[in-house]
């Protein structure tokens, strides 16, 4: 339920599956610009750490050629995590998608030296880290060359299949918090039940981060269905979507585990060829029911557990 890459006027020739291949990169890539260490604050005894509202931009290149930027606006957290909004540009198109990071390094990074580049900020000695990452059942080998001085990371690599693919900052805007608690809302989970072929089948949503502007970090675990995960903005922690459009019809739902309630009905199409329906509660926006169609082929999912 991301929002997928969408070309506009293509004048530069890139081919679709290399755009989609940097794209992949680009969110594993992501979890190199987390290796943001705590430090000591000037002015007192305190330590800070990088906060929702910091920006970094970079430029991609593959292979040696340029491909575009990519954006990573750090919008939400709890207290482990930072919730990403990472845009890319390549081609004359964007994609926008949402990730969850570590704060602090990335599971298995190690340093495995230091060594001198150029940056925008001028030559500097960096801190070379490194690890691998599993995802689409292809192997990344990544690098991040982090400054744990400015915690700064100015350069990421990640090669797969004998692909390189380097991103280079260009621009940074760092805000800094002092103290952070998690809302209650962390951690509240939703429980969907449907029955597929006669399996019995759960999926499940979670909210998962407090973001600016009172919004949330919300996974949709998807696993057992589409065998896949998505992050999604929400404006309640109950999950709804963002980018969900309000259909302006309203219904009553019979025998939901509060009864009969009344309920909005919302759409998204997820730009790959299913359009989820959600109905949530007009007043509580607890999502009762899921309906996905692809290609006519309809599955409900109904809420049978809520926190």
């Amino acid at each position: 339920m991301n929002r997928m890459y969408e070309p506009k006027n293509d004048k530069h020739g890139v081919g679709t599956l290399v755009i989609l291949l940097v794209v992949v990169i680009v969110v594993v890539a992501a979890a190199a610009t987390y290796i943001v260490i705590a430090s000591g604050d000037d002015d007192s005894d305190k330590l800070r750490e990088m906060g929702p509202g910091t920006v970094m931009e970079y430029d991609v290149s593959i292979n040696g050629s340029k491909m575009g930027s990519a954006k990573y606006d750090y919008i939400g957290q709890n207290s482990g995590e930072y919730f990403v909004e990472m845009t890319v540009v390549l081609g004359g198109g964007s994609a926008t998608y949402y990730d969850v990071g570590p704060k602090g390094v990335p599971t298995g990074a190690k340093k495995t030296g230091t060594v001198e580049l150029d940056t925008m900020d001028g030559r500097k000695t960096l801190d070379v880290w490194e690890y691998t990452k599993k995802e689409g059942g292809a192997v990344y080998n990544m690098k991040a060359y982090a400054d744990q001085e400015r915690d700064m990371t100015y350069r990421q690599e990640a090669i797969v299949d004998g692909i390189l693919e380097v991103q280079e900052l260009t621009s940074y805007s760092i805000k800094w918090q002092e103290s952070y608690k998690e809302s209650e809302s962390i951690g509240d989970t939703y429980v969907y039940s449907a029955k597929l072929a006669g399996i019995p089948v759960e999926i499940y949503i979670k909210c998962i981060a407090d973001c600016d502007n009172g919004r949330y970090g919300i996974l949709f675990d998807f696993e057992s269905y589409t065998g896949e995960s998505q992050y999604v903005l929400s404006d309640y922690s109950r999950g709804l979507p963002s980018d969900a459009a309000d259909t302006g019809e309203r219904t009553t739902l019979k025998g939901t585990i509060d009864g009969d309630v009344s309920v909005e009905k919302w759409t998204l199409d997820d730009g790959e060829g299913i359009v989820w329906t959600f109905f949530c509660g007009s007043e509580s926006h607890v999502i009762y029911r899921i309906s996905t169609d692809a290609t006519g082929m309809e599955t409900v999912f109904d809420l049978s557990k809520k926190p």
